[in-house]
């Protein structure tokens, strides 16, 4: 093994610091303080090979997810409830499958056989709670939000999916989009200037707590979505024939 860099270091003009190097081989060195406390080593079950150190928690950057490491991710940790706090006018999703188009185009419904929202009734029966609050701009929503409303929305909230809406906050635009996991794990979305997702990044520490606290505040604040759509039948699309 030979160190081929530092992926992080909390003095980098010093010489008495908690470093992480990096090196040629599947796995990382962690510079640090030797964890010495005996009740803290005998809870943590080490073998004898093996030594504990204590760095500092600002070199610790999680790597970014892609969609799959993602949905993974979240899966492992929902067991009981879910929520998205979602923030953006559109989003260039390949997971469309072409119905933003159809939408525009003046069809009237999208395509059969979803198996997003046969997958909602199952999460549904099995109690994994999903929810969602969409923060709207004011104005009213734009063509992207006009589509994920009538096409989205309105079906995923008969699959069992509970989805508010929170209109005409200015104040909470530059909010990104986040997932709160079971009210502990948190994490933040990425996207990128056309409206395309660049990664998502685990959140820990104190910032999670912002997070946590900001899901809780939103989600009080908006209302449920089906009675938000059906007092605005300005926002729905007449289909003609």
């Amino acid at each position: 093994m030979r160190i081929t860099g530092r992926l992080g270091d909390s003095c980098p003009n010093g010489d008495d610091c908690h470093r992480i190097h990096d090196t040629d081989g599947d796995q990382v060195i962690v510079q640090g303080d030797t964890v010495v406390d005996p009740e803290v080593l005998a809870t943590l079950h080490m073998p004898r090979h093996e030594s504990a150190i204590m760095i500092d928690r600002t070199l610790i950057h999680p790597a970014p997810m892609d969609l799959p490491t993602l949905s993974a991710w979240i899966d492992a940790r929902h067991t009981r409830h879910l929520i998205r706090v979602e923030n953006l006018r559109a989003y260039a999703a390949v997971s469309d499958g072409g119905d933003f188009r159809r939408y525009l185009e003046g069809e009237d419904t999208p395509l059969e056989g979803d198996t997003w929202r046969e997958r909602l009734r199952r999460e549904a029966a099995a109690g994994r709670h999903r929810t969602k609050v969409h923060i709207l701009a004011a104005g009213g929503p734009s063509d992207y939000e006009r589509y994920e409303f009538e096409w989205g929305f309105r079906n995923n909230v008969e699959a069992g999916e509970e989805i508010r809406i929170l209109p005409d906050r200015p104040d909470l635009r530059d909010v990104p989009d986040f997932w709160v996991i079971d009210h502990e794990h948190v994490v933040r979305m990425t996207y990128g200037a056309d409206a395309r997702f660049v990664g998502a990044t685990a959140v820990i520490g104190p910032d999670a707590a912002v997070y946590l606290a900001l899901a809780v505040a939103v989600w009080s604040a908006a209302v449920p979505f089906t009675a938000w759509w059906d007092a605005h039948p300005e926002f729905h699309r007449r289909v003609t024939t």
